[in-house]
């Protein structure tokens, strides 16, 4: 991902810029500048001045700066018109926030994102009144992962049909409708669905004391209804903790050889080393000098829940993996002259069985080395549909919004790869879709995995 404010470089880039990784979806830290006072929050709401001047603001900037590679404009022009209508004197911030952030969806871009004021941040995590669970969104139905109710009050597997009378297709188009992606995508949008349900819900809908879920129980054919008590962010997370150990113990990057050294499996979580690229860089070298040594015919490399970050990284991985000089970059991209010329090919090149697993929060930096690689026909593909592809927008700015102190992330440039065989405005769509069901993840059975396993056995 090339996102957050531009910064100058170090020695090795020749002051080109670097990026730095925003992290959070809806919720970002940020930090007060040394002497100045805290702002309180606003509990009591804005004017239908202040807040007209806000969404002034942020329409502006973004008609003005954004580059638009994925927008429609007359979607775009339809929805500012609409949603402005929607603002009302004494609105909160959150309230607001739901109203504007449909506008940043209209853009069509993953990097264009809102979030909450510093303030706002931490009194919604303190005391944002919000669904007690963790809600998956699996083949367009919602179903409950984890109870977060002192009672365990809802059995996990159960079915939402919907809650607070609110049925879930409308939920999840509501959901979807106010989260950015680039161009048509879904799979980035469904993904952060999943990342969040419950401050999601809240968000958009406003929280309530008490929620009323209508579901289905596993094994059970009728539908029941549940009452239950709303806990906090900050809350929601603790019981988490200490409730449900980890799914997986890698959390970055890990590295796994098969006992007989048939196979091998590169997991890569995130690229967003930036100035520590090197700390990347060897052990994937060592990775591949490895297979190389141990003539191993076969790597998975396991990019799912990848949302970017350093094209160096990414870059890294490509030119390890096609046997020939690769142009990362396309010619006219800012910032990379180096990588726009041909990658040499490294002395540990892999050129045997490649099994590339991917889902929908493969982004920007991950969507563009995904794009690469389905270019050059290189690797099977299996999982679902990456959430980008051969291009991505950023080099992107951080505007505050004067009254309400949301901020905007507002891209200003367009990255991408010399790949041109894929559309823009989708991802890299798998040659090989699996999809886990709720019991899948529940017993933390990957069978996406299990899959790639099976066609290695079966070559």
């Amino acid at each position: 991902m090339f996102s957050g404010r531009l910064t100058k470089a170090g020695t090795r880039m020749n002051k080109k810029f670097r990026y730095i990784l925003i992290v959070s979806l809806i919720l970002v830290t940020t930090t007060t500048c040394a002497g100045e006072s805290p702002r309180s929050y606003n509990t009591s709401g804005y004017t239908i001045d202040q807040l007209e001047d806000d969404f002034d603001q942020y329409t502006s900037a973004i008609l003005k700066d954004h580059p638009k590679t994925f927008t429609d404009s007359d979607i775009l022009d339809r929805t500012i018109v609409e949603q402005r209508k929607r603002l009302r004197d004494g609105m909160t911030e959150t309230e607001f926030f739901s109203v504007i952030t449909v506008v940043g969806a209209a853009v069509r871009c993953g990097h264009t994102r809102t979030y909450l004021s510093e303030q706002g941040r931490d009194y919604f995590n303190e005391h944002g009144l919000c669904v007690p669970m963790e809600i998956r969104l699996l083949n367009g139905e919602l179903y409950v992962f984890k109870d977060f109710t002192p009672d365990k009050t809802i059995p996990p597997g159960s079915r939402v049909l919907s809650i607070n009378g609110r049925p879930d297709t409308e939920i999840v188009e509501s959901m979807r409708l106010s989260l950015p992606a680039d161009g048509t995508n879904i799979t980035y949008k469904e993904y952060s669905i999943n990342l969040s349900f419950s401050r999601l819900f809240t968000l958009v809908y406003g929280g309530t004391p008490q929620f009323e879920l209508v579901l289905t129980e596993p094994g059970a054919g009728e539908t029941v209804s549940r009452n239950v008590a709303a806990l906090s962010p900050d809350r929601c997370e603790e019981i988490n903790k200490e409730r449900y150990p980890p799914e997986t113990d890698c959390r970055r990057l890990c590295m796994d050889f098969s006992e007989d050294n048939s196979y091998a499996v590169l997991t890569v979580r995130d690229f967003g080393y930036y100035d520590k690229v090197e700390a990347f860089r060897q052990p994937v070298g060592d990775f591949f000098a490895r297979v190389k040594r141990d003539n191993i015919g076969a790597v998975i490399l396991d990019v799912r829940g990848n949302d970017g970050g350093d094209p160096y990284c990414s870059s890294f991985i490509v030119s390890h993996v096609i046997p020939e000089p690769v142009r990362y970059f396309a010619s006219d991209t800012p910032f990379y002259e180096d990588l726009v010329k041909p990658i040499p090919v490294p002395e540990n090149i892999f050129a045997g069985e490649l099994i590339v697993l991917t889902d929908g929060w493969c982004f920007s930096s991950t969507g563009h080395m995904l794009s690469l690689l389905r270019c050059y026909k290189r690797g099977v593909t299996m999982g679902e549909e990456s959430g980008g592809a051969s291009a991505c927008n950023d080099a992107s700015k951080e505007h505050v919004l004067k009254h309400t102190q949301l901020r905007l992330n507002l891209p200003r440039a367009t990255f991408a790869t010399s790949a041109l065989c894929l559309p823009l405005g989708r991802g890299v769509l798998p040659d090989i879709e699996v999809q886990p069901t709720i019991q899948d993840i529940i017993e933390n059975r990957d069978v996406v995995l299990e899959k790639a396993l099976s066609l290695l056995d079966s070559l």
